[in-house]
């Protein structure tokens, strides 16, 4: 059997002589994130980490969404993104860089690729975050609805987590749809 650790992705062999984990021991090692993979199952079969959880636990990936301008990026937006995934135990964040925002329209803004390489820098040891251009790509006005209509066609069967900083909270009545 593998251990796996999703946070550092560390493999520990266990003595293939030992009985198999029990319901009860693989839903305490799954509350604390950590997978039971049968190595005979798995090894060298390409499958990635998600595809074996969901396949062992038929569990939802939860993902947190979290948009802006990240003009620049910070540490609070990071330290906000590492305490939400803590507290809601997501398996990954998004970090989606917003195209042309329309509450920011008018103001000068970095170009969406420099923004996009900023994230990706500040994001390069955070295993679990991603920097995403989906919005950049899109093109036009990036309307939060029609991103995450798109991040549902591609991730069918996570589970998504909206995470808003207070600035776009106090707004957030006025967005479109």
């Amino acid at each position: 059997i593998h251990c796996e650790q999703p946070d550092q992705i560390k493999e520990q062999e266990i003595e293939s002589r030992r009985k198999p984990a029990s319901p009860s021991v693989i839903a305490a090692l799954d509350s604390i994130g950590i997978v039971l993979v049968h190595k005979k199952s798995f090894s060298n079969s390409g499958i990635s980490i998600h595809n074996r959880r969901k396949m062992l636990y038929n569990r939802q990936m939860k993902i947190g969404i979290y948009g802006g301008t990240f003009d620049p990026v910070h540490n609070g937006h990071i330290m906000a993104a590492r305490a939400v995934m803590k507290q809601l135990k997501l398996d990954r964040v998004l970090f989606i860089v917003a195209g042309d925002p329309p509450h920011k329209q008018g103001n000068n803004i970095t170009c969406g690729e420099v923004r996009l390489n900023m994230l990706r820098e500040a994001l390069r040891r955070e295993k679990r975050f991603i920097a995403s251009d989906i919005e950049l790509k899109r093109g036009g006005v990036s309307y939060t609805v029609d991103t995450l209509r798109q991040l549902r066609t591609e991730y069918r069967d996570a589970k998504f987590f909206f995470l808003v900083g207070a600035d776009m909270l106090r707004d957030f009545a006025n967005w479109y749809e």
